[in-house]
């Protein structure tokens, strides 16, 4: 029984291979060494620059930053693999907030949380965009993020994907990639370490 089956199988196969070797339109034929279920990956897909500052700002899918080289490594800081964004550990976020250039404006920390989570507490001199409201509430800062020496993004930390969205949107805004920083432990971990945070809807 196992032999016919067998015998079965190789005379179909061979059949099959001989029509379509016998096919007259090659179009239709199969080729036998393409590799047709080969689509690569997504994170690689080279991302067209945006036509305008602003452009893109609603978009919320997780994809590779835009390919600005980043320059020689001078800071702790180390890229994520698996979004692809420069990282920041909280030690160095501390020292960055107490630096007089942050106080001053020189660099920028972005809280990408909702408006009344902000409210509720964050972390000083840290603005606050919220990814949905990017497209309305970028432009308000987009000269002095472009201007920043560093910006630190953050949101609560552990499962939220709000600091990535926000990454995102700067970078499709212009704002080069090698400026931009996220800070994974977000202000979940902040407040647990008991620095001190800012209320109200001003940095």
């Amino acid at each position: 029984m196992l032999v016919e089956m067998v015998v079965i199988v190789a005379l179909a196969v061979g059949a099959g291979l001989a029509f379509n070797a016998w096919r007259p339109d090659s179009k239709k034929r199969v080729i036998l060494n393409k590799a047709y279920f080969d689509i690569g990956s997504a994170r690689d897909a080279p991302q067209s620059a945006p036509s305008s500052p602003i452009a893109g700002l609603a978009s919320r899918a997780i994809n590779r930053p835009a390919s600005q080289p980043a320059p020689a490594d001078t800071s702790p800081a180390h890229k994520h693999p698996q979004h692809g964004w420069q990282v920041i550990a909280y030690d160095d976020l501390a020292a960055l907030a107490n630096d007089p250039n942050t106080q001053g404006g020189g660099n920028m920390i972005v809280d990408a949380r909702k408006p009344e989570l902000y409210e509720k507490g964050h972390i000083p001199w840290a603005i606050r965009i919220y990814p949905d409201y990017a497209s309305e509430e970028l432009p308000t800062y987009l000269e002095r993020l472009m201007n920043a020496d560093k910006i630190v993004v953050y949101c609560n930390g552990g499962d939220c994907e709000d600091s990535i969205f926000m990454c995102r949107e700067l970078d499709h805004a212009g704002v080069a990639y090698a400026k931009i920083f996220l800070y994974e432990g977000g202000y979940h971990e902040w407040t647990e370490k008991q620095q001190p945070t800012h209320t109200g809807s001003e940095p």
